[in-house]
């Protein structure tokens, strides 16, 4: 919250040099170098880590869909995404679908 002429402005705090970049900053224009840098070992790790461990549970656990269910809402629709993505989309393109 801000209240003029109490509050401290946005533009008198600095992050500490060592911080890591937003990620707002990241994912919408990550114009630094270590910006990029952070932005690609997100996605790296998403596409090889995350994702098939995600796709692994879930195929491997009976209980996976009820401990899903019981996450806030946006991760649930992020997780039933990226299974959507993983198994139907991907497996429309190795039919030759796209």
């Amino acid at each position: 919250m801000v209240a003029p002429f109490l509050t401290e402005p946005w533009s008198a705090t600095r992050d500490a040099p060592d911080a890591e970049a937003p990620t707002c900053t990241l994912k919408n224009f990550p114009y630094a170098a270590s910006h990029a840098t952070s932005w690609a070992a997100e996605v790296l790790s998403s596409l090889f880590t995350t994702r098939p461990r995600t796709v692994n549970s879930y195929l491997s656990s009976k209980g996976f869909v009820e401990e899903l269910l019981k996450k806030p809402a946006g991760e649930v629709v992020a997780t039933a995404a990226q299974l959507h993505d993983c198994l139907v989309r991907v497996a429309r393109l190795g039919r030759g679908r796209g």
